[in-house]
């Protein structure tokens, strides 16, 4: 169905246990609470193609409980997250779309599945100390695919919390933080990955490119983390400096291969206190990568600190890791590191 919804209060277009198409359409301004756009719950579908979703005070596309396509679409500028998906129902798609400049999450993703196939995801807006691209949380599984560009916003770029994810070419620039992980077990895992980045371009993030506290199963494989610049970041009260293309904290075990290290301002590395391994997965470390070291007063290439003994073969090329102790270790305070997962939309 054609549609021009603009100024509609509440919801522009609510849909419970149905299935609909929404094709060429404009929905924009709709005001007063919760003010989102299109809304979908139950067990039901719906299809949006060649729309603009644009300015609504809350979110621009909710779907709880059924799955929504996305296709050939704008979603913008809304005040809060730009698509929402969650809870259990068939897989939802977003293909071939910009979701841009919306408040909080650009695409949140809660105890579902999506497929991001060449999409851009960009500059969310920080609210109340959320601004992510990407969110997924609570068990969700996101698969993006298709040259995918995600940049620029004001907080994590992507974050997966105790959630799968996989990512397969693609760029990740200008966020705060590129990629964050943190608390993903066997529950996630599929052959002993949780997250897997493969071939992804992940550069001129802040603070660091792809990190991690309690990462179990991240593998980062035959691409390029480069140009990571030294920014503080605020966390729970505490301020903390970091430029590092790779970060694996508080006993992660992140999987590195065939990778290009290129220009980040502090370690090209980091392993601190996280060299165990998984069955099926093997042990954390680099391996067949290549390391350049910028000139810096902060510059490493690969970092090795914290309490554990680094395991013989940790590294399996020819960059010999940097092994810091005591008062010489890089300044880390993993507990405070984890990011808070923001509420899921009300039904």
């Amino acid at each position: 169905e054609q549609v021009a919804l603009d100024g509609a209060d509440a919801v522009a277009i609510a849909l419970f246990r149905s299935e609909a198409t929404v094709a060429n359409s404009l929905v924009r301004g709709t005001t007063g609470d919760p003010g989102h756009a299109v809304y979908i719950e139950g067990e039901g579908s719906l299809a949006i193609d060649s729309a603009l979703v644009e300015l609504n005070a809350g979110a621009g596309v909710v779907a709880i409980d059924a799955a929504v396509t996305i296709e050939g679409s704008i979603v913008r500028q809304n005040g809060g997250y730009g698509v929402a998906v969650q809870g259990e129902a068939e897989p939802s798609a977003l293909t071939s779309s910009i979701v841009t400049e919306n408040g909080s999450v650009g695409v949140f993703v809660s105890a579902a599945e999506l497929r991001i196939d060449g999409s851009e995801i960009a500059a969310t807006l920080e609210i109340n100390g959320v601004g992510r691209l990407i969110e997924a949380q609570a068990g969700a599984d996101i698969e993006i695919v298709g040259a995918s560009a995600l940049h620029d916003s004001e907080n994590v770029g992507v974050l997966v919390d105790a959630s799968r994810l996989t990512m397969e070419g693609g760029e990740c620039w200008g966020n705060e933080r590129g990629f964050w992980v943190q608390r993903t077990g066997e529950d996630q895992m599929v052959d002993g990955q949780a997250v897997v980045l493969d071939g992804v371009d992940v550069h001129d993030n802040g603070f660091v490119g792809i990190g991690g506290t309690e990462a179990l199963g991240l593998v980062v494989r035959g691409g390029r983390v480069a140009n990571t610049t030294i920014v503080p970041i605020v966390s729970r009260g505490r301020t903390i400096r970091a430029g590092d293309g790779i970060q694996a904290l508080a006993g992660s075990v992140v999987v590195a291969e065939n990778l290009r290290f290129e220009g980040n301002e502090r370690a090209a590395a980091l392993f601190d206190d996280s060299f165990g391994s998984i069955e099926g997965l093997g042990a954390s470390g680099v391996s067949g990568s290549t390391v350049d070291v910028p000139k810096g007063p902060e510059s490493a290439g690969i970092v090795i600190q914290g309490d554990m003994p680094m395991p013989d073969g940790f590294v399996g090329n020819n960059v010999e890791p940097v092994t810091l102790g005591g008062s010489a270790q890089l300044g880390f305070l993993a507990d405070v590191l984890g990011v808070a997962p923001p509420a899921q939309v009300a039904p």
